[in-house]
């Protein structure tokens, strides 16, 4: 869609990637939010730091951004060059879009403050939700009230997307990560978004999405929606068990399993698991840190295997000390193994730079026996689609290691950036489902020292509120799928991070998860030059286009690519790092 909607004399809206506002003064133009080329700009407004909003911002162009997030735009390198834009993230704002390169920032906004262009007032309204120092521009002319809102909603009812609303906060019971802030942000949204019904414009217009001539009801149904989809998710959450005081007020999780101790010949340290044969051996699940090693060696006993459940730093940080010390095979399932053999390849959270030597990528479903137990391997992608399960079977008992993706009161599914996947047979439903057909006598969670059990009641129990959740997803989110808007890796560069040798080109691949039940077309190219790919991703499969780097002198360099999804024009979307020597 290139059309343009004539608001007044002055102002104008241009709909391309996103929604372009213009304000015209004789020859000189003001944009707010440029994805898109409109003509010769003098002078533009963000209401937020994502690069795709200023994906067709010409140099010459004078540049106003919040003042809370100018130093992302004019230093963007500061960001790029620190280790948590890959490595142990647990917090995500900033984290998405980022600009790639640093550009002049001429002067900044804050709440409150305006300025006169031409015919024009513009005043700005702090918005935070999206991201944390989001501003709204609202502007009157030619007798009009028009509220640019930047990414605050989509639609009436709808949000662009989910994941970046992932945010903790302080509390009087310490500090909470992003990490385990699903809809963290809501509070501050919600408040945004009575800001901008109290306004008094006669439309919104966002950066995605439709014009809105009803403010109030648009934001009203917002909020309804998002209230319904917090209480479907904390009604089977993890965090009853780990964060209670994050859902006060919220009736409890109706999904408490029942508790016992672990048999003696399982012991628990940390976040790691270990099974103890009558012949003194040991079988170890999860390696998080050093000091397991060290506590290994202490107790002397034979040490014969080690199984890896998820990709995460508090399971893995400890590996390369395991394998120097102990000569013994790594299991892993396939997905858990892709990551964490290969780790500057990704960015996900909690990802740890430890290289994993894996001796046995596991299948689903395949059996082996060590000692007197049988263990059979599951890819199990509950918290993370990057995730195995193990069943251990033997002394008369059949224990299911679910990794971290259930605790007590039900499921760890806190942070979708992770990638949980959505839907029948997938995610947690996949994981629901094989916990039914299975009936193991207890499950065993890294994090929790004892042994807990769903009843088939409480099973299914969260399968049903799973499936009401895509429902409530789905009315929230414009995308055809709610993965797309819970999961910000649906679309990604791979491997996210490399090193070449100057004059060596950098094999780097589109990877396009489509979670549809359409074939999707895909067209890609680099953000800086010519030349695209394109390919059509079977429905629900991931796909990849092979998308070589351009030519790069020698440094560290942040490369962005377009995308072409569909309908859907996205600039700038993806991004990956490459280290040029």
């Amino acid at each position: 869609m290139h059309t343009w909607t004539h608001l007044s004399d002055h102002l104008s809206v241009y709909h391309g990637a996103g929604n372009v506002g213009v304000v015209r003064d004789g020859d000189r133009l003001l944009v707010i939010d440029p994805s898109d080329d409109v003509g010769p700009v003098d002078t533009a407004l963000v209401t937020h730091y994502h690069r795709d909003g200023m994906a067709e911002l010409p140099a010459a162009a004078r540049l106003l951004a919040p003042a809370a997030e100018a130093h992302l735009i004019a230093d963007a390198a500061a960001y790029w060059a620190a280790p948590v834009a890959q490595w142990h993230a647990y917090y995500y704002r900033p984290f998405f879009l980022v600009p790639a390169v640093s550009r002049p920032v001429a002067g900044t906004l804050a709440d409150g403050d305006t300025l006169t262009w031409g015919a024009a007032r513009v005043t700005a309204l702090a918005t935070p939700g999206h991201t944390d120092g989001s501003l709204s521009y609202l502007v009157e002319v030619d007798g009009r009230r028009v509220l640019f809102t930047g990414d605050l909603l989509y639609a009436p009812g709808q949000v662009w997307d989910l994941y970046s609303l992932q945010q903790g906060g302080s509390y009087p019971e310490g500090d909470v990560w992003d990490y385990h802030g699903f809809l963290g942000a809501r509070a501050a949204l919600s408040a945004s978004l009575q800001r901008v019904a109290a306004a008094g414009a006669e439309l919104l217009v966002p950066a995605h999405g439709m014009l809105m001539p009803e403010p109030d009801a648009a934001v009203q149904c917002t909020l309804a929606r998002l209230d319904d989809l917090y209480r479907n998710y904390a009604s089977t959450s993890a965090l009853h068990h780990y964060m209670p005081f994050l859902l006060t007020g919220l009736p409890d999780s109706d999904t408490w399993g029942a508790t016992e101790a672990p048999p003696d010949w399982l012991t628990h340290d940390g976040t790691t698991w270990t099974l103890h044969s009558a012949s003194g051996a040991v079988f170890v699940m999860d390696c998080g840190s050093a000091y397991v090693v060290e506590s290994l060696q202490r107790a002397g006993d034979p040490v014969e295997g080690l199984w890896i459940t998820h990709y995460h730093d508090d399971h893995v940080d400890g590996v390369p000390a395991f394998q120097a010390a102990f000569p013994c095979p790594l299991h892993a399932d396939a997905s858990a193994a892709a990551v964490i053999a290969d780790p500057a390849a990704w960015r996900l959270p909690a990802l740890s730079p430890a290289v994993c030597r894996v001796d046995h990528v596991t299948t689903h479903g395949e059996s082996w026996t060590w000692r007197e137990y049988t263990l059979t391997a599951y890819h199990f992608p509950g918290q993370t689609r990057y995730h195995g399960g193990l069943l251990v079977e033997g002394r008369g008992r059949r224990l299911f290691f679910v990794g971290d993706s259930f605790a007590p009161s039900g499921m760890d599914d806190y942070c979708p950036l992770n990638r949980n996947p959505l839907g029948a047979g997938t995610g947690f439903d996949a994981c629901l489902t094989l916990l039914q057909q299975l009936r193991p006598d207890g499950l065993l969670n890294p994090h929790v020292d004892a042994i807990f059990t769903f009843s088939d009641t409480q099973l299914g129990t969260m399968r049903e509120r799973l499936a009401a959740r895509v429902a409530l997803l789905a009315a929230l989110s414009p995308w055809p799928v709610p993965d797309i808007a819970l999961d910000p890796y649906w679309a990604r560069l791979h491997p996210f991070a490399q090193r070449i040798q100057h004059g060596n080109i950098a094999e780097i691949a589109v990877v396009i998860t489509n979670s549809t039940d359409q074939p999707l077309p895909v067209r890609a190219k680099w953000s800086s030059g010519d030349g695209a790919v394109t390919g059509v991703i079977p429905p629900g499969t991931e796909g990849r286009l092979p998308l070589p780097a351009p030519p790069m002198p020698a440094g560290q360099h942040v490369l962005t690519a377009d995308l072409v999804v569909g309908e859907r024009r996205l600039p700038r979307f993806i991004e990956c790092l490459l280290l040029v020597e």
